[in-house]
């Protein structure tokens, strides 16, 4: 079987693609098709899997979701009549699907994955280092939650929009507007840019922290 991956940017390489979808399995092979002439990307690529159970998990988890400013179209590639390659975006699948936030089994996938030890590492920080030192020390406890939220933010920029980080901005944002909007102030330069490139949804709660 072969996942046809619609929609993306012609800025998408190989060495984009690929570690999205080794979250979901091994990865035998990333080809990107191009224009015969102009040799240019035409905004689509095949992924293959070393097993099915694995496409099937890549297909479920990012079909519909956003990546990269685009909605992925992530879907079985059927095979062309006459022919033994593949084409792409061969019908929808029933329910199109998008990030499964709300089922257990990606979520825990994805907070167990090595992939995500930055993002365990910054959730124990802002909790442990941020959140139980504010009693005791305010300012200190702001400063390990902005250093969480900006290892978060670097985690972005090679795991964009991950179920994980959407689901702790969402749950958060009104108490990380409550942190930095009261008692005493630490350096938050580039704090409210940060937070709306990592959760853009949140964009106008971010907009209420008192710099």
């Amino acid at each position: 079987m072969s996942i046809y991956v619609g929609n993306l940017s012609y800025e998408v390489t190989q060495d984009h693609l690929k570690p999205v979808f080794e979250d979901y399995g091994k990865v035998t092979r990333v080809h990107f098709p191009t224009d015969r002439e102009t040799g240019r990307a035409r905004g689509f690529a095949f992924v293959e899997m070393s097993q099915d159970a694995e496409e099937d998990a890549a297909i479920t988890a990012l079909d519909g979701a956003e990546w990269m400013g685009r909605v992925l179209k992530v879907n079985k590639a059927k095979p062309r009549e006459n022919s033994n390659s593949f084409g792409g975006g061969g019908g929808n699948r029933s329910g199109g699907r998008g990030f499964k936030t709300n089922n257990r089994y990606y979520l825990v996938n994805d907070l167990m994955s090595n992939t995500f030890k930055p993002y365990r590492e910054a959730l124990n920080q802002y909790m442990f280092q941020g959140l139980d030192v504010m009693n005791k020390d305010i300012k200190a406890g702001k400063q390990a939650v902005l250093a969480a939220i900006n290892s978060l933010a670097d985690l972005h920029k090679t795991r964009p929009n991950s179920n994980l980080a959407r689901l702790f901005f969402d749950a958060k944002a009104d108490e990380i507007v409550s942190i930095f909007s009261g008692g005493p102030s630490i350096p938050i330069d580039g704090l409210v840019d940060t937070l709306s490139k990592i959760s853009p949804i949140n964009s106008s709660e971010w907009n209420k922290i008192k710099l």
